[in-house]
């Protein structure tokens, strides 16, 4: 960029050229074409620099709104999620629950078949002893009723 605050080489030397009778105003005009051309390149800078600028801004915009909808649509599947898992949750305390009913119905079921059992075996014992009782009843008849049938018992 040129200088041209006051005192400065190139203003005096146009401040000298304007002052004399016959001055050559080649060099002048040079410098102003120089000036002028200097001007018009700075002039193409900034165009482009402008240019690219709001080629940047544009390009910064779109990449918002693209962020902006990316955030927006995982938000709602961070939601779906969220309602997903509660729903599994709930799934998971309901299957909780069945599964405390059924180890208390199978601790009953338990407690019932052990009763069952011990009848059984009160039952069994007791009609083994009762089929012994009728053999020794039958055979004790059968020696006053039927001799040939009796049998002798074991002599221990």
């Amino acid at each position: 960029m040129l200088n041209l605050s006051p005192g400065s080489a190139r203003v005096n030397l146009i401040s000298m050229a304007l002052s004399g009778k016959s001055v050559d105003f080649t060099k002048v005009i040079s410098m102003i074409d120089e000036m002028v051309s200097l001007l018009k390149q700075e002039q193409t800078d900034d165009e482009n620099k402008k240019t690219y600028c709001l080629d940047s801004i544009d390009r910064a915009e779109d990449e918002g709104k693209s962020l902006a909808i990316d955030i927006k649509s995982h938000k709602s599947g961070i939601a779906d999620f969220t309602e997903q898992l509660d729903a599994t949750g709930e799934r998971l305390d309901a299957v909780s629950k069945s599964i405390a009913e059924l180890d208390a119905s199978v601790a009953k079921a338990t407690k019932i078949r052990q009763d069952e059992h011990s009848e059984f075996v009160t039952v069994t014992a007791n009609n083994a002893a009762t089929s012994k009782l009728l053999g020794i009843a039958i055979n004790r008849l059968n020696k006053f009723y039927a001799p040939a049938l009796h049998k002798a018992a074991p002599k221990v």
